[in-house]
């Protein structure tokens, strides 16, 4: 995944850098079960619905997705601004990414 791999380009302190290179070295060693089991439960959906996928972030003990890390926020911001579309609504901001 881009965002895990270019983490050295990304202006964010040295420790949320360091976050994202251990993620980023997890992914890269579970690819292969990563992958199985995504390709799993994907093929056990209702075909008549997509599927939205997600990424949690584990210690083992407990989870939490990528959008309750603040720092994920701020490079999806950075990055992202230049490779979507954005979309003001009365609800806020709606982001869309090719």
């Amino acid at each position: 995944m881009k965002w895990f791999e270019n983490y050295e380009s990304y202006d964010i302190p040295p420790d949320d850098k360091n976050v994202i290179r251990r993620i980023n070295a997890t992914l890269a060693s579970e690819k292969e079960k990563i992958l199985e089991e995504l390709t799993e439960k994907y093929s056990q959906r209702d075909t008549k619905f997509n599927a939205i996928i997600t990424l949690g972030i584990g210690d083992g003990k407990d989870y939490s997705y990528l959008n309750e890390h603040p720092i994920f926020k701020s490079i999806l911001l950075r990055t992202g601004k230049d490779k979507g579309s954005s979309l003001f609504s009365m609800g806020g901001w709606v982001s869309l990414y090719r």
